[in-house]
């Protein structure tokens, strides 16, 4: 797919999002995956609700920014992801407020997050996990490094 329709596809998916309320403000990230091997990412501090698509940042196979906008914040994270799962062609990462809301219950089950309430909840989806990300953590996948400290990050995955 050239990047041109990758990158209307990513902000048509972000608007989409945000006109639904799944996300607010400049919270979240989209990630794709380029015939090249490169990545198209949302870039830092932008609402989902007016993403440009040549504004976009644009990785190279190695890692290295190539064009747009500076790229989220998180992207080491974002590409230790990709590292480890390289049948992965998108990433939605979203900051919704139900489920910033729920990473916060003490008490839940960690190796199953969000258990189905009825029979049709999860036919094909996988186990919903919490993550405990204690900072200060050291991310580093395709040439991307950087030093996150953040404390007591929970991340839903």
């Amino acid at each position: 797919m050239r990047d041109t329709v990758l990158r209307d596809q990513i902000c048509l998916l972000a608007k989409s999002l945000f006109d639904r309320g799944l996300t607010h403000g400049s919270t979240g990230n989209i990630l794709a995956r380029t015939d090249d091997g490169g990545l198209l990412v949302s870039p830092t501090g932008t609402s989902f609700g007016r993403l440009v698509p040549a504004r976009l940042s644009r990785f190279d196979a190695n890692g290295r920014l190539i064009d747009g906008d500076a790229p989220t914040k998180e992207m080491p994270l974002h590409a230790a992801f990709y590292e480890t799962r390289s049948s992965a062609g998108a990433v939605v990462h979203l900051h919704s407020t139900h489920s910033v809301a729920l990473s916060t219950l003490e008490g839940a089950d960690s190796d199953d997050f969000l258990p189905a309430l009825t029979p049709f909840a999860r036919p094909s989806a996988q186990v919903l996990t919490l993550w405990n990300v204690i900072g200060p953590m050291m991310f580093r996948s395709n040439g991307f490094k950087r030093r996150c400290s953040k404390r007591d990050c929970r991340c839903l995955g």
